[in-house]
């Protein structure tokens, strides 16, 4: 007798395994760009919630101090016929780590520096070597203290101690000039991907201070100060530095320390055709065409890396008497 019973094979042939797994490949290749924007938003997220940290950070000091922190202790006007530097080379995000429960890193500067918004110390000589020895040989050294890697301050769609080359670690305007000064330092100390906004271009110079931000050089902003409204002030941002592809943002050549001073936005003008460029002059994101921004009344918002230049520089004041609506 014939057995009419079907025959039954163990396991799969070998094209049926390669169709299965190129389905597989297919499958995965259409829902990988969708799993990638879902971390990018939440990252995005994430740095949303560290700017809204040094937000509130600044309004906790403000609340204790009755002022915002300085947006750094910078050089104080120089005396006629004197060659001094006067200043304690000390940025505004270190006066907020008591705020942000970087307790022991803060207490180190405080021992080794004034930080008296309107106190001096008298020194000459390379300032780079003063930032560190406190203008003195046998000065107390800041450098081990400059080091310290502090996940808040950094944004994680961004590798901010990408390069091997060397770290912003000043970023300001003089008090008589307003031109610009950056040095840079080994590559080994700590870093930042958010800085306070100094408006369009800081400090001291009488026709550009209805562009003052809240942070500039020796700054002592109180909250009645921002009369153009805390929604409509900028507080923070993001920044990223420098790259040799600024476009792309190949190629890191520099890094921003963060006791660096604040970010301005003149160089968000169209006038310079810095559009979607990663600059130290800049405030700029890995984030696909967005930058995160913390406004003076706590709030975040991403704004077009587009935005219109003297939008932003509106937006960056806190008492230019313009009101600057910006889209969601």
């Amino acid at each position: 007798m014939l057995d009419s019973r079907p025959s039954i094979r163990d396991g799969l042939s070998l094209i049926e395994m390669l169709v299965v797994i190129a389905i597989i490949g297919i499958l995965m290749a259409l829902a990988l760009p969708a799993i990638q924007a879902a971390r990018e938003v939440a990252r995005r997220m994430s740095c949303s919630s560290h700017v809204r940290q040094l937000a509130l950070a600044a309004h906790h000091y403000e609340a204790t101090h009755k002022k915002f922190p300085p947006g750094y202790l910078g050089e104080t006007p120089v005396r006629a016929g004197m060659v001094v530097t006067e200043n304690s080379y000390v940025g505004h995000l270190v006066f907020l780590m008591p705020f942000m429960e970087l307790d022991e890193i803060y207490h180190a500067w405080a021992r080794k520096r004034d930080l008296g918004v309107r106190s001096t110390i008298r020194v000459s000589g390379d300032p780079r070597y003063m930032r560190w020895s406190n203008g003195a040989v046998n000065g107390d050294s800041l450098w081990s203290d400059h080091q310290y890697k502090i996940e808040v301050l950094l944004c994680p769609s961004d590798d901010a101690y990408s390069n091997s080359s060397s770290t912003v670690t000043e970023l300001r305007t003089t008090t008589t000039t307003g031109m610009v000064h950056s040095f840079s330092e080994p590559s080994m100390l700590g870093r930042t991907n958010y800085l306070g906004s100094a408006g369009r271009l800081g400090v001291g110079v009488p026709s550009r201070d209805a562009f003052r931000g809240i942070f500039y050089n020796r700054s002592e902003t109180r909250t009645a100060h921002i009369t153009d409204g805390l929604s409509q002030t900028i507080m923070f941002g993001e920044v990223t530095g420098q790259f040799s592809d600024p476009v792309l943002a190949k190629g890191r050549l520099r890094s921003i320390s963060w006791n660096a001073g604040p970010q301005w936005t003149e160089w968000h003008r169209p006038i310079y055709n810095y559009a979607r460029h990663k600059r130290v002059e800049k405030f700029s994101s890995m984030h696909p065409m967005v930058i995160n921004f913390a406004f003076a009344d706590g709030s975040t918002k991403p704004l077009s890396e587009d935005i219109d230049g003297d939008l932003l520089v509106a937006l960056s004041s806190m008492a230019g008497q313009e009101v600057a609506e910006t889209a969601d």
